[in-house]
């Protein structure tokens, strides 16, 4: 493809200045070739060259006028042309949005048309022609040899290069945004996760904590304190003995302890029931 005359790609400094990205590019240059179809133009697609002597030969003038409109629609891809793009490329940048939907009339109008005859069949005899009748891949590889269909694949192959062209400048463009939100990602999975550890922790002591005990740990667990506070008491009983400190002190913790005990032991004699 060559195009002459659009400003932004006049040379490698005007397209680093201009700051549009290549779509809109070709966009704004389809889009002036579709209002301002040039009035000389040169077929130089091997192609579009084939698809115009088919339906040439094939379809009168129904074909012919259906290929002059697939070239136009194809003159993004097959003219070399010149035209002037100097004014308004801004304001197409602007309005493009607007126009960015391909109707089915544009689409259909790269699809070649079916042909109303097929040439290659007056030159064969007979025998070939029941020959492809009856054996189904002869019919299938004389169909794949159509210009038709050789057409129509080569503008599927087209459209799938175009995809994966689109696709892997994507990835590209994007990949760098994308491994700094999967770490991003990755850290706080990794937070949520200890978080969540610290949280199961947490909430099983406190369902533990609030857990009703069992009678038999209850009971097991006020002996266990009864005696302490036995041992306790005699204890206070013995230092009393042997330093013959206040007696009114030595009473109240004396009966401090023992009067623990005794509660322990009732209710520990109580949950025994």
């Amino acid at each position: 493809m060559k195009v002459i005359g659009y400003p932004p790609i006049a040379s490698d400094p005007s397209w680093n200045a201009s700051n549009i990205t290549l779509g809109d590019a070709v966009y704004a240059v389809i889009h002036h070739f579709q209002l301002n179809p040039p009035n000389v133009m040169e077929i130089v697609d091997v192609n579009l060259k084939r698809l115009q002597e088919s339906l040439s030969s094939g379809g009168g003038t129904k074909n012919n006028s259906s290929a002059a409109a697939a070239m136009r629609a194809s003159s993004q891809q097959s003219v070399n042309g010149s035209s002037s793009l100097q004014n308004g490329s801004t304001n197409e940048k602007q309005s493009q949005r607007q126009h960015e939907v391909v109707t089915d009339d544009e689409v259909n109008t790269l699809i070649p048309s079916i042909p109303a005859t097929f040439p290659q069949l007056q030159s064969m005899t007979m025998s070939e022609i029941k020959h492809l009748l009856n054996n189904e891949s002869a019919l299938e590889s004389f169909i794949q040899r159509t210009p038709e269909v050789i057409t129509l694949n080569e503008i599927k192959q087209s459209i799938v290069d175009a995809n994966v062209g689109t696709a892997q400048s994507n990835i590209l463009q994007y990949k760098e945004k994308v491994d700094r939100q999967f770490f991003d990602i990755t850290t706080l999975e990794k937070e949520l996760s200890s978080k969540l550890s610290i949280y199961e922790k947490l909430n099983n002591d406190v369902e533990r904590i609030c857990r009703p005990p069992d009678g038999k740990d209850a009971v097991k667990e006020l002996n266990r304190a009864k005696k302490e506070a036995y041992r306790n008491s005699e204890t206070i009983a013995d230092d009393w003995v042997e330093s013959g400190d206040n007696i009114h002190e030595f009473v109240k913790k004396f009966m401090e302890e023992r009067i623990l005990y005794h509660t322990r032991a009732a209710k520990a004699e109580r949950l025994s029931l």
